[in-house]
Parts: C-alpha cells; sequence; structure tokens
C-alpha cells in the first residue's frame, strides 16, 4: 500500500471518530494554585462518550495501557481486529501528553516523580509498539488507519513540525538507538 498522498492532519478514515489530528487540539493550562497540568481541551475527540475526563488528561494512559493488554490476549488467542491500532494511536496521544507534561510542568519533569514518569512512558511505548506491531506481523490486525498513522509518524512526509516535534521528543526520553529500534526513525 502506497503511503506517500497520506497526510495524517487531513485525513482520517477510523471507524471511531471522524476528527483529524489538527482537530485534536491538545492543549493544556496549568492550575495557578498547584503548577500541575489542570486541564486539557478537547479530550472527548478521544473519549466521545463521556466529558468527565476532559479534567484528567493521564485517562489516556490508561486507555493506552488497556489497548495494549487487549492486543496481547488477541495475540495470544489468534483473533483478528481493527483494535490492534489501538496501541499506535494512543502511543501518539501519550508522547502528546510527555511533552505538554515538559512544556508546561518542567519542574515537576525534571523531578523524581517526572523521572519514574518518563521510565513509565517509555516503557509503556514500547510495549504497546511491540505489541502493535506483533499484531501487524503476524496478520491480526485489520487496522489501516494505524498502519498510516506510523507511516507519517516514521517518515513525516510532509515535513510538518508536530511529528518532528514528536520524533525529537521520543528520541530525548529514549535515545537514538531505542527509537530507532521501537519506532523505526
Amino acid at each position: 500500500m502506497a503511503y506517500s498522498n497520506y497526510d495524517a492532519t487531513t485525513t482520517n478514515k477510523s471507524k471511531r471518530s471522524n476528527r483529524i489530528y489538527s482537530d485534536l487540539n491538545l492543549s493544556f493550562t496549568k492550575n495557578p494554585a498547584t503548577k500541575d497540568v489542570a486541564k486539557v481541551f478537547d479530550i472527548q475527540a478521544i473519549n466521545p462518550h463521556t466529558g468527565e475526563q476532559m479534567y484528567r488528561p493521564l485517562y489516556i494512559l490508561n486507555e493506552f495501557t488497556a489497548y495494549t493488554n487487549g492486543n496481547l490476549a488477541g495475540i495470544e488467542n489468534k483473533q483478528r481486529s481493527e483494535l490492534y491500532g489501538g496501541p499506535m494511536e494512543f502511543s501518539v496521544y501519550s508522547m502528546a501528553i510527555g511533552m505538554a507534561t515538559e512544556q508546561y510542568d518542567n519542574d515537576y519533569w525534571t523531578s523524581a516523580n517526572g523521572a519514574k514518569f518518563r521510565t513509565f512512558l517509555k516503557l509503556s511505548l514500547e510495549r504497546g509498539m511491540d505489541a502493535y506491531k506483533q499484531g501487524r506481523n503476524e496478520g491480526l490486525s485489520t487496522s489501516t488507519q494505524a498502519d498510516r498513522i506510523w507511516h507519517s509518524l516514521k517518515n513525516n512526509p510532509n515535513n510538518d513540525i508536530r511529528i518532528t516535534n514528536m520524533q525529537n521528543f521520543a528520541r530525548k526520553i529514549g535515545g537514538p538507538d531505542w527509537t530507532k529500534r521501537v519506532f523505526g526513525f
């Protein structure tokens, strides 16, 4: 399948959401009292069933873990599904949380707890991508959307600064060898 004309910022064929990346305004605000990330806007794009998650941006990491665990169970049972794309999709959202945390709460990011968060994020990304790639390589994944997202993340065909920033963030938390092994760039 040729991906050269695909732009993940303007095209979405997902059955779960009609939104495109440019619609996912993952902007964060800080709680002025605690200096913590207080709110993520447009979280309904990821979880359209409820608005309650709007004030809990780390919920995305719960979903990421659930998709990864679902993939591993599906692989064990040799079940075909489009849900194998979930870890790929949520790896992007999870990196966005890490990027926002670094930018908007650098005190936390550079603290001992921030180091634990970075370790958790790195391990989650590796585990999720391994599950996505294993399902894909075993012919169990029917998610062409996830393949397009991975292609865009790996190759950045339109030189999108947001993708470049995400690639650089991945290299920052995992190093170039890890990023090449996990993501392919």
